[in-house]
């Protein structure tokens, strides 16, 4: 039996960093926080985040970043017509007022983390943000269960599927064709029988996305 949304909040906001507890206690502020879990198939993207949000071996930044990512899916299972779409919402178009930026894909990671910390940030903001940006590899591949290039490209068929945005659509898309570029770059150098130094061998790690 899964504990509740709010009752991992409540045990997230006594857990892990301080920036981990504040947003943790953010979230158990708002008024729409579910009760129950969504309903969800086996096996399927939000039963796996179910579990990792569940799993107190994992660490409180992965597993709150996990259960931000349930609630946004469960907002959008519950109210299809709040799905992201391609014009920016008052509060992303807020943000990049604050930032200086005219899209959400030219926002950095950093400039995302710090108006975080000094903003409350809505459900439709982070899924907004989400869908022009990859999370952390490690947070990937504890989700999907898979590795480098393949947890990416599984992210970004997430987002294709799920968007009502044409660009956002168009946006996935790409990034998937240019991963399965890199990723058949990368297989087409294994199989080469042509004999490599060693530090042009350990340059192209860098380059090709592991499987």
């Amino acid at each position: 039996m899964y504990a509740s949304p709010k009752a991992i909040l409540s045990e997230l906001a006594g857990r892990g960093s301080s920036a981990t507890r504040m947003e943790a206690l953010r979230l158990l502020a708002l008024p729409d926080i579910p009760e129950q879990w969504p309903e969800c198939q086996r096996r399927s993207r939000l039963s796996l985040l179910r579990r990792l949000v569940c799993n107190r071996k994992k660490s409180a930044s992965a597993r709150l970043q996990a259960l931000r990512e349930v609630l946004t899916m469960a907002a959008i299972i519950s109210k299809p017509n709040d799905a992201p779409a391609t014009t920016p919402s008052p509060d992303a178009a807020e943000m990049l007022r604050v930032v200086g930026k005219n899209h959400l894909r030219e926002v950095s990671g950093e400039e995302w983390s710090r108006y975080a910390a000094q903003h409350t940030v809505s459900e439709t903001l982070c899924a907004e943000f989400w869908n022009w940006h990859l999370p952390d590899q490690r947070f990937l591949e504890l989700i999907s269960g898979r590795e480098g290039a393949r947890a990416q490209i599984e992210y970004w068929e997430t987002v294709r599927r799920r968007s009502a945005g044409r660009q956002v659509h168009a946006h996935a898309v790409n990034q998937i064709k240019m991963l399965e570029k890199q990723a058949e770059g990368c297989g087409r150098l294994a199989d080469a029988t042509l004999v490599v130094e060693q530090g042009d061998l350990s340059a192209s790690r860098h380059v090709c996305l592991r499987f």
